[in-house]
C-alpha cells in the first residue's frame, strides 16, 4: 500500500512539473486533463506527507525518550 501511496506522490510531481510546462497549455484538452488528475492527488498526497512527518516525529520521540 505504501509503495502505492509513493508513486502517487511521484505523478503527483511529475504533473506539478508538467502543468508548469507553457507548451501543455496550448492543448486545452490535455492541460484540463492534466489538471484534474492533480486536483484528484492532491489531497492524497498531502496526507501521506503528513503521515510520513507524523512517523518521523513518532521515531524521534521515541529515541528521545530512550535517552
Amino acid at each position: 500500500m505504501f509503495e502505492r501511496l509513493a508513486d502517487l506522490a511521484a505523478e503527483h510531481a511529475q504533473l506539478e512539473q508538467d502543468l508548469a510546462d507553457p507548451a501543455i497549455h496550448s492543448d486545452q484538452e490535455r492541460a484540463r486533463t492534466l489538471s484534474r488528475r492533480y486536483g484528484e492527488l492532491t489531497p492524497i498526497v498531502q496526507a501521506y506527507a503528513e503521515w510520513q512527518q507524523t512517523s518521523e516525529d513518532e521515531a524521534t520521540a521515541r529515541e528521545l525518550a530512550h535517552e
